[in-house]
């Protein structure tokens, strides 16, 4: 029993020993290598030339600045340039906008002036006149009207170019005001000249007209 306890303990020993000798056997073998390696080096390179110094591996430290500094570098630097490029855009010069709270005042203002709607009216008599289409409308008392005759694809029919505010905008949509095969339908954008019907500046004089908005036509 003694035996066995004896080798059970030396066996330990003997593993490293096998290392160290390992250890030794390897790194003579590299020295070796390194010398041969050398020796090719100088035979194989022309005199007159320089080796150039072998490489350094980098430390650990110089891997963990590579590794994770230099990114946040990069970005602190692209945040800073974001940033200063995002704060030239901003106007410094802004203008000042206020509206007038006072209720007793020497001066008079405008109000806002109320929004308006048109309609495109067509498929009328050739001969129709704005003061007729004018004098047609002023049953309905509109509180704002500008007719305007405008210019049509074929001079077999007339057109018009009605605007009112939009309040009133409602009455001009009943079909049972307008005549049986003319055509109704909202107008969108603006009017342009060259769309006018020419000789469209005068309307007849006539006392029991009083819409004094309406545009005009012969």
């Amino acid at each position: 029993m003694a035996s066995v306890q004896e080798n059970g303990a030396d066996q330990p020993n003997n593993i490293m020993e096998m290392f160290i000798d390992l250890k030794r056997e390897f790194s003579s073998f590299c020295i070796d290598i390194n010398t041969k390696v050398d020796h090719i080096s100088k035979q194989i390179a022309p005199e007159g030339i320089a080796r150039q110094p072998e490489l350094q591996e980098p430390t650990l430290h110089e891997e963990f600045v590579k590794a994770n500094l230099k990114p946040e570098v990069k970005t602190y630097v692209s945040a800073v340039r974001n940033s200063s490029s995002a704060v030239k855009r901003v106007k410094s010069d802004s203008k000042m906008v206020i509206n007038g709270a006072s209720k007793i005042s020497s001066l008079k203002s405008v109000g806002k002036l109320p929004k308006r709607k048109a309609i495109f009216l067509s498929r009328l008599s050739p001969d129709t006149t704005v003061y007729e289409v004018s004098q047609f409308l002023n049953p309905l008392k509109l509180n704002y009207l500008l007719c305007r005759r405008i210019r049509s694809k074929f001079q077999s029919y007339a057109s018009f170019h009605v605007e009112v505010f939009e309040s009133d905008f409602h009455l001009l949509s009943d079909a049972s005001i307008w005549p049986e095969g003319c055509l109704v339908t909202e107008f969108f954008g603006r009017l342009k000249e060259d769309q006018i019907y020419p000789d469209n500046t005068n309307l007849p004089s006539d006392p029991g007209f009083t819409n004094t908005h309406a545009g005009n036509s012969k």
